[in-house]
């Protein structure tokens, strides 16, 4: 869920909307999509993506550090460190998605959090800012954040949860969203709101996230942000979570079966060489032997 927080939001003031035009959905997406890079480099593909930031919470006596990768041909990994809790992980390799977390212990995801895993690596990566929507209609004017914005309702078209998503009337930049996040047999509302764009390389990003769920605000504060990285970490499935992962289990069995069988091959080699030497010591011995009687 952490990386739903982290996807990308870009874009430039030089497009935005007219503030006397009453847009259509359709022409606040594509304009906030013609925000997304500087003019020219619409086609240079993000490959990755580095965030490293705080985050401060109500009844935390200090902010935590936040550490997230969101890698294309690898998938996403974020880690966290409170302090006085100890350090969490989520990760997802493309293939699997799972939590380390000190305080509910390790957790391989599966249905509704594995898809909302995968739902939102995805949307990093979407250049069609539309293609995530549908059933958008303009609700009007509304404020949020002490700024005026355009209201519109959709739908996510991968889970169908309702959206609300809030317009800037002035730079036409994505304010903030509402949005409701699954989780195992329920769900989760949640308020984010998006302030303090900034150019990073080529892409226009917020660089301050305000998240409201559950009575409980926190405050994302990105200071580090690095587009398409030369080098980037693997993502690898932590031993603690093998064990949920019935294959897992049976390809380390596999493999220990076959140290095990290379272990004895080795022994029945070194026994063999050693009944070997000493066979020769005793034709050896013999041959002195017989040396001595004649």
């Amino acid at each position: 869920m952490i990386e739903l927080l982290l996807w990308t939001q870009i874009g430039c003031a030089k497009h935005k909307l007219k503030n006397e035009v009453v847009p259509t959905p359709q022409e606040l997406f594509d304009t906030f999509q013609q925000l997304s890079v500087k003019e020219g480099l619409e086609d240079v593909d993000l490959l990755n993506i580095h965030t490293v930031g705080t985050v401060e919470m109500a009844l935390m006596p200090a902010p935590f550090t936040i550490d997230s990768w969101v890698i294309h041909d690898k998938g996403s990994l974020t880690t966290i460190e409170i302090p006085s809790v100890g350090t969490i992980v989520e990760g997802y390799n493309l293939k699997y998605a799972w939590a380390l977390d000190p305080t509910s212990g390790d957790r391989l995801k599966s249905e509704a959090e594995l898809k909302s895993a995968v739902k939102d690596f995805n949307r990093t990566f979407v250049k069609n800012y539309s293609e995530l929507y549908e059933d958008a209609k303009v609700i009007g004017l509304d404020e949020i954040e002490d700024q005026k914005v355009w209201k519109v309702s959709a739908v996510d078209v991968v889970d169908k949860t309702p959206t609300t998503l809030f317009f800037s009337k002035e730079t036409s930049l994505l304010a903030g969203e509402h949005r409701t996040v699954p989780q195992g047999k329920g769900s989760l509302k949640m308020k984010v709101y998006y302030d303090e764009y900034t150019w990073v390389d080529d892409m226009y990003m917020p660089m301050k996230m305000t998240i409201k769920t559950m009575g409980i605000k926190q405050l994302f504060t990105f200071n580090a942000v690095t587009i398409n990285n030369a080098e980037t970490p693997d993502i690898v499935v932590p031993e603690s979570i093998k064990v949920f992962i019935p294959e897992a289990v049976e390809d380390d069995s596999t493999e220990a079966e076959d140290v095990e069988g290379v272990e004895e091959e080795a022994e029945e080699i070194t026994e063999t060489e050693g009944t070997e030497k000493v066979e020769e010591s005793e034709e050896i011995e013999d041959i002195k032997i017989e040396d001595s009687v004649e």
